[in-house]
């Protein structure tokens, strides 16, 4: 495993304060020490050979999942969801999937140039798998998940819905799904990508969630809401500085 960094820019006129981006390359065979060590593959890069990047993962650790009453109240909200998996080199119906992400994007106000959905542009199709969710046999959203050779995790890389029925909150009912995938499949595993900004509070809702700190797996889903709430009120360098020297004589000089 080589790890190496991007410098990208940094103040030390008026404050202490380096950005930079922390990248990897990992052999298969260490694939499962990379995940368990919060990297995890750059699915949208332009590096040759796909490198792995560093950042404060999320994951839920598949035995603790149950289908308590909260689960059903979730699965009972979509009666008619039907689900359909497939490897992700067997998709033939391109323009489905992407009317689904127009759609998406226009719900949620995101720009056009996001980055732009393209399965045939994918990196290793046949890793991937598609969760495809249909309501009333018309295809209404789907997920596209990593799978590894030599380590039983799975990683979540995208999620798309049209919004048909926004009152289904489909994106709660697709994980807990996958999560079923997971546990059917002797996962041990199931990471969800990085949380930052209140927009990822949602990952820790489920039992068996984790975020990666830098040094080690917190169970601290108030810590870890904290810092998503925190990530929101940074709008300048200044802002950053003062966050991290407030991480750096609090939670990391605890932790």
């Amino acid at each position: 495993m080589k790890i190496f960094f991007h410098h990208i820019c940094g103040r030390m006129s008026d404050m202490s304060l380096i950005y930079c981006n922390a990248l990897a390359e990992v052999e298969k065979s260490e694939e499962g020490y990379a995940l368990d060590n919060g990297w995890a593959v750059d699915e949208w890069g332009e590096q040759t050979p796909r490198v792995w990047f560093q950042a404060r993962q999320t994951r839920l650790r598949v035995a603790e999942f149950k289908n308590n009453k909260k689960i059903r109240k979730i699965l009972n909200r979509c009666p008619n969801i039907t689900q359909k998996v497939r490897r992700l080199n067997e998709v033939d119906n391109i323009d489905e999937f992407q009317k689904i992400y127009n759609a998406y994007i226009s719900y949620r106000g995101f720009k056009e140039d996001l980055g732009a959905l393209s399965i045939e542009n994918e990196i290793d199709k046949d890793k991937k798998i598609v969760f495809e969710y249909y309501d009333k046999e018309i295809l209404r959203a789907f997920s596209i998940a990593r799978l590894y050779d030599e380590t039983q995790s799975m990683t979540g890389t995208s999620f798309c819905w049209d919004y048909h029925e926004p009152k289904l909150y489909l994106g709660k009912y697709t994980i807990i799904k996958e999560l079923e995938y997971a546990r059917d499949n002797d996962l041990e595993y199931f990471y969800q990508m990085p949380g930052y900004e209140k927009t990822c509070i949602y990952k820790m809702d489920l039992p068996g969630f984790e975020f990666w700190d830098g040094k080690r797996w917190s169970k601290d889903k108030g810590t870890y809401k904290s810092m998503c709430e925190k990530d929101d009120e940074v709008k300048s360098p200044k802002d950053m500085n003062e966050l991290m020297w407030s991480y750096e004589k609090g939670y990391f000089k605890t932790h």
